[in-house]
């Protein structure tokens, strides 16, 4: 609703000539409405003019805002702040509700991320990160002092807080990843020569701390136990004979799943601890035996009634309610988080049906776009036949996912190389980087982070294949580029 009325304003403002003149002249405007125009061009080569259509649809922000900006007068430096200023307002409402929700003031929910209750929570998150950035910048800008000060370090720090309660991983690693990036950048402005050193220590060490962490992560999932595959027991203590899936490595916590398994012990003595079957599901729809094996695996116990029975009445209760692993009912939220980002990625790797885990389908999907992009390299399927490409790929690639999962790439830059080719991708490149070296944007810190937390979060999302994502895109780009380089100019 917004942008038709910024489109109002722009038709009621008329002076025609004036706005064709600031047009016709900017190539820095061009260049970020290329990739928009590419895709029009891109029409030439469609069958699917359905799809074509409301993708130029969702998009058409990508060329209508700058346009309007551009060829209306600038906004004041006070109400280009204002504009940040609500923005954060309005994305610290939207934490205050989002928290009372993740605290049941509104009933219960079943995960963290059903806090965002009105978006994706990936979406949201990016707001939250591009607020914590704008936040210092207006507390500067406008020589904040005492109750304001205050004020805004409180919000700063409420909106770190919910992004960790929101569990929006996606968001988290995109702040952590920007805010070392941004810190470094601007310590090169300081004067004082052994604060500015010391700042770009700490940036240089933090990020070799936190890889250095991530390894050691890696190797302690790596770990596995000692198994003499020659010689496993082939008995239970009760006498009946395991079903030992030597071929499958499958680990929890360095133990190997689908050893050790005695199913008819195993079925008989859960009935007696627990109302849901052996082969029914779980409270969240998963497969009931694999999530018992998995969580009696996590704890170093054999899959049969003596392993049962060590079992707790709060481990049979997690196993119900969908808990795999021991470790994800208590300890650090991130290592555990870790662990699963490892664990998804080694059992792709291991060829399972990568179906039921996130990172795993995204591997998927990567997978059936680069297969595309081999077959279209140089200008793609075309606009509107992205999701026609993606489904014969996946029939080719005989995916195990069923047809309700075969999604695009879930990462913009195959996203657009599918549908654009090389060609597309390399205006698409374009466009993004145009500011900086058009535009004289590379010392902007606004411009800086807010393109970080672009360009990250298009490696893990179709960033641009939304309506909200687009959005959030068009209309920060549009207002950073073309509006506050004249701000910085004092108009």
């Amino acid at each position: 609703m917004s942008q038709f009325v910024l489109l109002g304003a722009w038709i009621l403002s008329g002076n025609w000539a004036y706005k064709w003149s600031k047009i016709k002249t900017n190539w820095l405007l061009w260049s970020v409405v290329s990739i928009y125009l590419l895709h029009v061009i891109g029409l030439l080569y469609t069958e699917d003019f359905q799809y074509a259509l409301r993708d130029l649809r969702i998009k058409l922000p990508l060329l209508s805002l700058p346009i309007f900006v551009v060829s209306m007068s600038p906004l004041s430096k006070r109400n280009f702040h204002l504009v940040l200023a609500f923005f954060c307002l309005s994305v610290f409402g939207g934490t205050l509700f989002g928290m009372s929700v993740a605290l049941g003031v509104w009933g219960q929910i079943e995960d963290t991320r059903q806090a965002s209750m009105f978006i994706s929570h990936i979406r949201f998150s990016l707001q939250v990160v591009l607020a914590l950035f704008i936040l210092p910048y207006l507390l500067h800008a406008e020589k904040a002092k005492g109750t304001q000060v205050y004020f805004g370090i409180f919000v700063w720090l409420f909106l770190l807080a919910f992004l960790f309660v929101l569990k929006a991983f996606t968001g988290i690693v995109i702040f952590v990843c920007c805010l070392p990036v941004v810190l470094f950048l601007l310590s090169k402005k300081l004067e004082f020569t052994l604060l500015k050193n010391s700042i770009q220590a700490v940036m240089v060490v933090v990020p070799m701390l936190i890889f250095g962490w991530f390894g050691w992560q890696i190797k302690a999932f790596y770990d596995f136990e000692k198994v003499d595959w020659e010689n496993l027991p082939k008995t239970s203590l009760l006498g009946e004979k395991y079903d030992h899936a030597i071929h499958n490595r499958q680990v929890e916590n360095g133990n190997y799943v689908w050893l050790f398994v005695a199913w008819q012990e195993l079925e008989n003595t859960w009935s007696q601890r627990s109302a849901i079957a052996l082969h029914g599901e779980t409270k969240n729809n998963q497969p009931m035996f694999a999530t018992i094996i998995r969580y009696m695996t996590s704890k170093g116990l054999r899959k049969d009634e003596n392993g049962v029975k060590q079992l707790t009445d709060e481990d049979i209760s997690a196993i119900e309610n969908g808990v795999a692993n021991v470790r994800f009912l208590e300890g650090n939220t991130l290592k555990n988080k870790v662990y699963q980002l490892i664990w998804e990625i080694d059992n792709y790797a291991r060829g399972w049906n990568p179906q039921s885990n996130s990172v795993g389908q995204r591997l998927e999907f990567w997978r059936a776009a680069v297969r595309i992009i081999k077959k279209n390299s140089w200008f793609g399927v075309g606009t509107g036949d992205v999701q026609l490409a993606f489904n014969q790929e996946y029939e080719l690639m005989k995916t195990e996912m069923d047809p309700k999962y075969w999604l695009h790439s879930h990462n913009q830059y195959l996203t657009i190389a599918v549908a654009l080719g090389f060609v597309g991708l390399l205006v698409f490149l374009w466009s993004l980087f145009a500011p900086f070296i058009l535009g004289g944007m590379a010392s902007n810190y606004l411009y800086i982070a807010f393109t970080l937390i672009l360009l990250m979060s298009m490696l893990n999302e179709d960033t641009l294949e939304t309506q909200m994502g687009l959005s959030i895109y068009a209309f920060f780009n549009t207002l950073f580029v073309f509006n506050q380089s004249k701000v910085a100019d004092g108009n």
